[in-house]
Order: C-alpha cells, then sequence, then structure tokens
C-alpha cells in the first residue's frame, strides 16, 4: 500500500488550521470569562458580599488556570503537527516559512511568556486582587 503524501499534507494543514483556531478561541473565552468574573466579585464587593465575591473571584482564578492548561494542550498538539507537515513538505513551502517565523519569535523567553501565558496570568493577577480588595474593604 502507497502512502499518499499530499494527502497527508493537506490532513496537516487542515489541523494546523484546527488547533490554531482552538488555541484562539480557549484565548477569548478566557478573556471573557475573566472579565465577567472580576466584574461580578466587584459588584458584590459594593453590594457588601465580600464572601460570595471571595468565592467567585477564587473560582475564576481555578476556571483562568484550567483554561490555560486546555490552551497548552492544543499548543503542545499544534507543535506536534508543525513538526509533522514540515517533513512532509518537500521544499520550502508556506508552512516551513511559517514555522521559521515563529522560531524567530519565540526565541525570547519573554515574548514566549506574553504570548502563551499572558491573558492567564493577568487574569489571575486581577482576580486575586479583588479577592485582597474584598477583604481589605470587609474589615
Amino acid at each position: 500500500m502507497t502512502v499518499d503524501q499530499n494527502g497527508l499534507y493537506r490532513e496537516g494543514c487542515h489541523a494546523l488550521r484546527h488547533y490554531s483556531n482552538g488555541v484562539r478561541a480557549i484565548r477569548t473565552i478566557a478573556i471573557g470569562q475573566g472579565f465577567v468574573l472580576i466584574s461580578g466579585a466587584a459588584y458584590l464587593i459594593n453590594s457588601g458580599q465580600i464572601g460570595l465575591s471571595t468565592v467567585v473571584a477564587l473560582f475564576g482564578v481555578l476556571f483562568t488556570y484550567v483554561l490555560s492548561r486546555l490552551q497548552n494542550n492544543y499548543w503542545d498538539h499544534f507543535n506536534a503537527l508543525l513538526e509533522s507537515v514540515l517533513q512532509l513538505e518537500k521544499r520550502q513551502g508556506p508552512w516551513s516559512a511559517y514555522a521559521a517565523n515563529r522560531l524567530r519569535k519565540h526565541r525570547r523567553s519573554f515574548t514566549i511568556a506574553i504570548l502563551k501565558h499572558g491573558p492567564y496570568v493577568l487574569l489571575q493577577v486581577a482576580l486575586a486582587a479583588v479577592v485582597v480588595y474584598g477583604f481589605w474593604r470587609g474589615f
């Protein structure tokens, strides 16, 4: 049985687009849920319900962590698929150019930290600040 290299390449490109869109969707969901939970916790603080505000903010921290792990899983799958697609490209192709550009951009650890983890860290810090503010305001 012969292996259809072009078919494998097409399927790999389709999977790369899927995982790329998946990472973007999870980041969008994380940012949206973060704003909603921060707003809800702040409203509860202003309403004098410090305990409930703390529960909402702590739930936000945990949920943001779960979403960040999910995104990391998609990110790792994308990297594995990208390596496979690069092996299938017979000559310099669009994914080879993308991979070279991506590697150049991700060489700096600060850049990768902001690109990959930035929204999640920012949301977790903001939710932790809401908890601290709630306790400070409650006493």
